[in-house]
């Protein structure tokens, strides 16, 4: 009778290891998953911050283009977001899911907001008018 409880304590002590593993590696899993959540949300910030910088440089390069290509010329680009034009001080925002802005090398050009949409880059004589089409 001793031997055969000492056997189904040993039987016991083995079922908790287990326990104790599978919660280990279950606790292990749980803690990836957490991680691949954070660094998911970081892809998709990301994501979303190089739509809106891409965005901008396809605005200043069309003003640039309009610019270069001398008086007369006409250029439509088509924008996803809300932007704003700031001759002054030389930049172009976007409103999107954050505010995004990049520079353009010269301040001949409207200062203006824009609504999504097709806008219409126009030179005369070397000021670029900038409006939604």
């Amino acid at each position: 009778m001793l031997l055969r409880s000492r056997v189904n304590m040993k039987k016991a002590q083995v079922s908790i290891e287990w326990m104790m593993a599978i919660g280990i590696i279950f606790m292990i899993f749980i803690l990836i998953y957490g991680i691949s959540i954070d660094k998911r949300r970081d892809i998709v910030k990301s994501e979303n911050y190089i739509g809106l910088k891409n965005e901008c440089y396809k605005l200043a390069e069309g003003i640039t283009s309009a610019f270069l290509n001398g008086n007369g010329t006409s250029i439509y680009v088509e924008i996803v977001y809300d932007a704003e034009t700031d001759s002054v001080n030389r930049l172009i925002g976007i409103n999107g899911v954050e505010y995004v802005t990049c520079s353009i090398p010269f301040n001949q050009f409207t200062a203006t907001d824009l609504n999504a949409g097709t806008v219409k880059l126009y030179n005369q004589g070397g000021f670029i008018s900038i409006a939604n089409a």
